[in-house]
């Protein structure tokens, strides 16, 4: 299979744009259970 330049750097550009999805997506997620486990201790704090 050959592949000219333009090919190439358009498959690069995808995958970099799903690459800054997914970490885009990761890092919410991160942030969420973050989130949850603050909430957690504030309600085990006030349970004390």
């Amino acid at each position: 299979m050959v592949t000219n330049y333009d090919e190439i750097m358009k498959e690069e550009n995808r995958s970099a744009k799903l690459a800054r999805k997914e970490d885009a997506e990761e890092l919410r997620k991160i942030e969420e259970e973050e989130r949850q486990e603050r909430l957690r201790r504030q309600a085990k704090k006030r349970k004390l």
